[in-house]
């Protein structure tokens, strides 16, 4: 097995290189994505997406907004390439972020 990836030290080496290592402590860069997509998508448009979207429908802007940036390039390919959109059963999310389960602890030193 080719050894391709760097090795990682420690878990706040390898969280660095997550999206918390590109962002402030303030303010993560799932934050600063949901606030240009809040700008960019409008609730008229999350309401309408279930009979534009029926397969794999997006439940949030920010899935809307990739959604539709998936669509402008792969127009009618979805269910291609994404054959289901999973989510763990056992939390009561919508947000893929990690941020969201409770059992992840933000660290914020």
């Amino acid at each position: 097995m080719l050894n391709t990836l760097p090795k990682i030290r420690n878990l706040r080496e390898a969280r660095a290189i997550g999206c918390d290592g590109v962002a402030s402590k303030k303010k993560s860069l799932f934050q600063v994505i949901q606030e240009q997509v809040e700008s960019k998508v409008t609730n008229e448009a999350l309401e309408a997406a279930p009979s534009r979207f029926r397969h794999c429908t997006p439940r949030t802007k920010e899935a809307l907004y990739y959604r539709e940036v998936f669509e402008k390039n792969y127009e009618g390919q979805a269910s291609s390439f994404m054959p289901y959109y999973w989510m763990p059963k056992w939390i009561q999310v919508d947000d893929p972020s990690a941020r969201f389960i409770s059992h992840y602890k933000a660290d914020t030193t």
